[in-house]
Order: C-alpha cells, then structure tokens, then sequence
C-alpha cells in the first residue's frame, strides 16, 4: 500500500491488487454467513448490497490498520462487529466510518451519539478502485462538542464536518490510555 499525506492533513492510500484481494476475501468471510443463516439486513442505503457494503468498510478499515500499523479486529458475527473496535491503538478503542463516495461536503456522522462506542472514530471515504482517503479522527468526547445535527434523507444524524476533525498524523502522536 501507497500511503501519501496530503498538504491539509488528509491521508490518501493506494492499495495493490493483491491488498484488493484480500479486502475481497475479508468481505466474502464477513459477509457470506449472513447470507447462509438468512441474517436481514438493516443497511438505509438499498443501492448496495451487503457484500458492497462491507468491502466499502474493510477498505477504510484496511487503510486505518496499514496506516496505524495495528491488525483489524477480525471478531465479526452475525450482527456485525458490535460497532465498537474495528483497531486498538495504545488502548484506544478505534471505529472506522467510510463513505464510498468523495462527497462535496463530507461529514463524519452516526444516527445518534450513541452509535459513536469506541474511544476514537476514522472518518475515511472510498474515492476510486482501490484509493481510500483518511479524512482525520476524534474521540467521543469531541464528537459530543461539536457535533451538529443534519437530516441527509433518512432522519437526523449526529455529524461533524471533517474540516473539524483532527489531523490523522497527531493520531500517532497521542499518549497511551491509562
């Protein structure tokens, strides 16, 4: 993977094929058991399938994990991954939120303030076959202070605008948790 950080803080990752092969795979793992134990899905989006749905996801978590140099946790049933860690960073429990689309106005969002579990969320976007931009992070906490509230077509959410997010290099730079 090609990791590259761009002037304004954003970091954008190019995959190689064989790293899409992989996502594909972790996709097919995550995915095809839903399938067979007839799991519904509660995706808002119906212009994906669950299968697009999870390699759009897995892409931004594979980029987080190559960038943080920490595994993706594999845990995944059939309710998903639970919401909370997609990584654990010195402590720090890490969600992932990947669009799969370069939106002209990008947002960091969850349905509600709860959703946001982790100790510290990615906001990344799918922008091409294989490039994942890393837009920064927040904790929680930050989420919680800046948070606005915006209706994107399917009730409101709870968002910030990733012009406000932290810049993914002082992600590395952060103390452990303790």
């Amino acid at each position: 993977m090609q990791i590259s950080v761009l002037p304004n803080g954003h970091v954008d990752c190019l995959f190689t094929d064989a790293e899409l092969r992989d996502v594909d795979r972790f996709a097919h793992r995550r995915n095809d058991p839903k399938i067979q134990h007839g799991v519904r899905s509660q995706r808002v989006d119906e212009s994906q399938g669950d299968l697009e749905v999870n390699h759009v996801g897995l892409q931004g978590e594979f980029a987080v994990s190559r960038y943080l140099e920490v595994p993706i946790v594999e845990k995944c049933g059939l309710k998903g991954d639970g919401g909370v860690a997609d990584h654990w960073y010195k402590g720090y429990s890490i969600q992932d939120k990947t669009h799969d689309r370069l939106y002209p106005q990008p947002y960091l969002y969850y349905f509600t303030t709860d959703d946001f579990a982790a100790d510290i969320t990615v906001q990344c976007a799918v922008i091409g076959r294989g490039h994942v931009r890393m837009f920064g992070w927040l904790s929680r906490w930050m989420f919680e202070e800046l948070r606005e509230t915006h209706n994107f077509g399917y009730g409101d959410n709870a968002c910030v605008p990733v012009q406000l997010l932290s810049r993914m290099e002082s992600l590395k730079s952060l103390s452990p948790k303790g």
